[in-house]
């Protein structure tokens, strides 16, 4: 589903004295994680150019873990096997032959991310372990239409976490003025105490009546008042998923 290219200063390892086990263990999570996915995994087109000092240039010049372990006194041998492991999992270069951020986001659609070992202060979205890889979905899906939501449904449901993106109080606002008189009655926003909504209430919104039953759906996608003769229109969905509501699965 996503795109990811290898950012190559983030295998060039200057300092050889700094542990990097967890960082192998990390990334190798990460792209057990993007194989299963579906995501495209590319190195870059001169990744494999001779005298740029890459860990697999050691790792092939060494040719042991007794050799490796002269050069990287701190690596493990599950960290060695797991370097040996990671390396064709890096893929091949992208058809238009990517060496950079630039050049790759000119041409594969998103999501995309560089992909490499951890790096401080990287200029360009880095996929290093398996929460940064969760993220770059994450963070996709939110860009999703609700049309977009619909035909990507399985995807889209598994990275999606509901959030508010609208002032509560400008939705209110709108609605009294008229603008949703058709769809909303109110936006209710529990108040938060010590970092937790109050009475456990999530935040939900009220919809307009189609019987005397109240109507109101809770932003994960559950309702909290519900009523069984209630069709939601396409128009409601679509402004309800803009301002960061899960719907039910039965409505896309």
């Amino acid at each position: 589903m996503g795109n990811l290219l290898t950012r190559n200063s983030c295998f060039v390892w200057a300092d050889k004295t700094i542990d990097r086990n967890h960082a192998i263990n990390d990334l190798n999570k990460a792209l057990t994680s993007a194989r299963a996915e579906g995501d495209k995994v590319f190195r870059t087109a001169n990744f494999q150019q001779n005298g740029w000092n890459c860990i697999f240039e050691d790792l092939w010049a060494t040719g042991s873990y007794p050799g490796f372990k002269v050069l990287y006194p701190w690596i493990s041998t599950t960290s060695y096997q797991t370097l040996i492991q990671i390396f064709p999992l890096l893929g091949k270069p992208t058809p238009g032959g990517a060496t950079a951020w630039n050049s790759f986001d000119a041409e594969v659609l998103a999501p995309k991310s560089m992909l490499g070992f951890y790096q401080m202060h990287c200029p360009e979205p880095l996929v290093y372990d398996q929460p940064t890889w969760n993220n770059f979905h994450v963070e996709f899906v939110k860009s999703l239409s609700y049309s977009e939501r619909c035909t990507q449904f399985k995807y889209f449901k598994k990275f999606f976490i509901p959030a508010l993106i609208q002032n509560p109080s400008k939705i209110n606002d709108d609605i009294d003025k008229g603008r949703y008189k058709h769809a909303f009655e109110r936006i209710d926003a529990p108040p938060v105490h010590e970092g937790r909504p109050l009475h456990d209430q999530q935040i939900h919104i009220h919809l307009k009546k189609v019987s005397k039953k109240k109507i109101a759906l809770n932003i994960d996608g559950t309702w909290k008042h519900p009523d069984e003769s209630y069709d939601m229109p396409v128009k409601v969905r679509e402004i309800l998923s803009a301002w960061g509501f899960l719907l039910p699965d039965n409505h896309y």
